[in-house]
């Protein structure tokens, strides 16, 4: 068997990659049924036409099998784009904190929540969240801002099928310098001064829920926090709590970053749309290189299977 036939080989339905791609298209077809169930048609067929041709290809430095192109739907609540989006945010703000800037800092991650909720509820109490969150950082001079040189916060919805409620909060990575945790620092942010800051901040009449605490070496760790799904595939059970997901989460900023993230961001040019994950940057190159063995798939909606349906050696 020669290296192409290999490669080929490789890129079969046991891949790990194909695997990914298998489980989040089967969730794509559950949640386009429960779409169907509400009468949305438009959004059904966007998820049912997610994913379903997608072209991979095998990165000749690493080996990994990688997507070259695919047709991704974009919407909120879709299983592979979240998949697709929270990978995209991942590397995003991984590579903004490997830079230079970020050296000499460390970090502490703050979880910033409000009380469970009815779905009827859910908006009102976004609404509140996120005015919180502009309350806490709008202007350089807000006492939770000045203790921080750069943010970046992502926003989470868990449902609870027990209680049927719902849960909205935030989750933020706070850059500090090394002398934020010494015990001279007028600045150290305890949990006790967060909960009155944040309870202000959302103009709350009860004690929030608030965590803070130090990243110990887990960059990895505290980031991968940050960028996991703002919605669960798994927390949506059915087209009651699917239509109130839907509509909570219409036009949200689901991201945001702030002061130096935000200055290292710009710096490395990424883009500040969520959905920027459309295809391989490198696309031309890999599409020219003959060396480079492309593959494409097709969605089998009976088997619930990937098939390979075509070899592109180059174009």
């Amino acid at each position: 068997m020669d290296i192409k036939q290999q490669s080929i080989k490789n890129q079969d339905n046991s891949t790990k990659k194909i695997k990914e791609f298998r489980l989040k298209k089967i969730q794509n077809d559950q949640i386009a049924f429960l779409y169907e169930k509400l009468g949305d048609k438009k959004k059904a067929s966007y998820l049912r036409n997610c994913s379903n041709q997608p072209v991979f290809y095998i990165d000749p430095v690493t080996q990994k099998q990688k997507v070259l192109s695919n047709f991704f739907c974009r919407q909120r609540l879709c299983p592979m784009c979240s998949w697709q989006r929270a990978k995209k945010t991942f590397s995003d703000v991984f590579a903004i904190i490997s830079e230079p800037e970020f050296k000499d800092l460390e970090y502490i991650f703050i979880t910033l929540t409000i009380k469970n909720c009815k779905g009827e509820d859910l908006q009102n109490n976004l609404d509140t969240l996120l005015s919180g969150w502009r309350g806490l950082t709008g202007t350089k001079r807000k006492p939770f801002r000045l203790r921080f040189t750069g943010m970046f916060r992502g926003l989470e919805i868990t449902y609870n099928k027990k209680t049927n409620t719902y849960h909205p909060h935030l989750h933020v990575l706070c850059a500090v310098g090394k002398d934020y945790f010494s015990k001279t620092n007028k600045n150290y942010l305890s949990q006790e001064r967060l909960i009155r800051l944040w309870k202000s901040a959302c103009n709350l009449d009860y004690e929030p829920s608030v965590d803070i605490r130090k990243v110990k070496n887990e960059e990895y760790k505290a980031v991968s926090e940050i960028a996991k799904y703002t919605v669960k595939s798994s927390d949506i059970a059915n087209e009651k709590v699917l239509k109130v997901l839907d509509k909570a989460l219409y036009n949200r900023r689901l991201i945001s970053y702030h002061d130096l993230f935000k200055t290292v961001k710009a710096k490395l040019k990424i883009e500040d749309s969520e959905d920027k994950f459309i295809s391989d940057s490198n696309f031309n190159s890999i599409v020219s290189n003959p060396d480079i063995i492309k593959t494409m798939y097709k969605w089998n909606f009976g088997t619930k299977t990937y098939n390979l349906v075509r070899v592109i050696e180059s174009e």
